[in-house]
């Protein structure tokens, strides 16, 4: 576990010397974004410098609005601005999600692919930090740690890519005020809700109580993400999706 901090610590500290001067954190309010969030700000206040997060999801949970709150004021210290990305919904997005049958890879480009380019667009951003995983899905099993996207142009830093499902947990079980209470109503993925659904029909009294059924009965973590999104990732990855 310590060298999974020390890696994911050293890609941070490296880009905010030497590449990026106007940092943006992509911060969902889910547990890998939780760490890669206290890991960055630990950072960023060893070397004196501020960010901004994009927080939240396009169509959020509420539940997870009050969770993401909670850990922008008290628990992370560098934070520059805080962009909530369901402020940045246009018509076109609100149009999408709202279809009777919505074309849920449709919805992800819009709401997502093409939210994130106009926020990048309009506040200049030249780093995104997002926290994804090699074995979070088969899509991102190649993926490297910083990534030049050309359109708008900017790096995409992916500094947990190491880390596995109970690397996860084991760090927010010595950190439990960055696991989101989500999880222990059911949850073992959090998105949009109209893309996320429970997956363990059960209520967990503690962090500790979850990661024991985890090991136990080894569920899917993304078993509750919408199975069509699910097979459209490499595509829109291709587009830009994290």
């Amino acid at each position: 576990m310590t060298d999974h901090i020390k890696i994911s610590q050293s890609i941070v500290r490296s880009v905010l010397q030497y590449i990026c001067r106007n940092p943006l954190v992509c911060f969902s309010g889910g547990k890998d974004s939780s760490v890669m969030l206290y890991l960055i700000d630990s950072v960023a206040d060893e070397l004196g410098v501020h960010y901004d997060v994009l927080a939240g999801d396009p169509f959020p949970i509420e539940k997870n609005l009050v969770f993401i709150e909670k850990i922008l004021q008290h628990y992370v210290k560098r934070v520059n601005r805080v962009l909530w990305m369901y402020k940045f919904v246009d018509d076109v997005g609100l149009k999408a999600y709202q279809e009777k049958d919505r074309d849920f890879e449709l919805c992800c480009r819009i709401n997502k692919i093409e939210l994130l380019n106009r926020v990048v667009r309009e506040y200049s951003y030249d780093c995104v930090f997002v926290a994804i995983r090699w074995d979070e899905h088969p899509a991102r099993a190649n993926e490297s740690y910083i990534k030049l996207i050309e359109n708008p142009k900017h790096f995409r830093i992916h500094p947990l890519l190491h880390w596995e499902w109970l690397d996860i947990l084991a760090f927010l079980r010595d950190k439990p005020e960055l696991f989101n209470p989500l999880y222990l109503e059911g949850y073992t993925s959090l998105g949009c809700k109209g893309c996320t659904e429970k997956t363990v029909d059960r209520v967990f009294k503690s962090i500790d109580e979850f990661i024991d059924f985890v090991l136990s009965e080894k569920p899917v973590e993304r078993a509750g993400r919408r199975i069509d999104k699910e097979k459209a990732m490499a595509r829109l990855r291709k587009l830009g999706y994290f």
